[in-house]
């Protein structure tokens, strides 16, 4: 039984997860009971759970984790994916510094670390060795 069962779960996976999702929703003291019994396995599900939608949503987990990286900072605003993909259409695929046409990186023109903030208008899209090369210094269009 045990295996058969395996065999409908693979192969039914999210009409499974929606099945489980009911149950939780209708049982809701049983499975905090669970939950608080075994709360390894909870840590796993939910890591198995963020993986998914990391591999699922890569532009806004690459935003939602360089949002982060600007709130730690202290950094005000926030860029988000779309943002992000407006920014790199107009670029035409050309670093803002050297105009190579390269893989283009997220560069802040006044750098989060003097002050800039993690909006639109102050990043543009910049080539890897640009990137670094620039580091945490303003650049200067004169």
């Amino acid at each position: 039984m045990r295996e058969s069962q395996r065999r409908w779960v693979a192969t039914n996976l999210e009409k499974s997860r929606e099945i489980k999702r009911r149950w939780a929703a209708s049982h809701p003291e049983v499975a905090r009971r669970w939950a608080a019994a075994n709360p390894e396995k909870m840590r796993e599900s939910q890591r198995r759970s963020q993986r998914r939608w990391y591999y699922a949503n890569p532009e806004k987990a690459l935003a939602k984790s360089r949002n982060r990286f600007a709130r730690q900072r202290k950094a005000p605003g926030v860029l988000t994916a779309a943002g992000w993909a407006r920014i790199l259409t107009a670029s035409k695929g050309q670093c803002f510094y050297c105009h190579k046409r390269r893989r283009l990186t997220m560069d802040h023109v006044i750098p989060l670390a003097k002050g800039g903030a993690h909006v639109p208008e102050n990043v543009v899209a910049a080539c890897g060795s640009c990137n670094s090369s620039k580091r945490d210094r303003l650049w200067l269009l004169a």
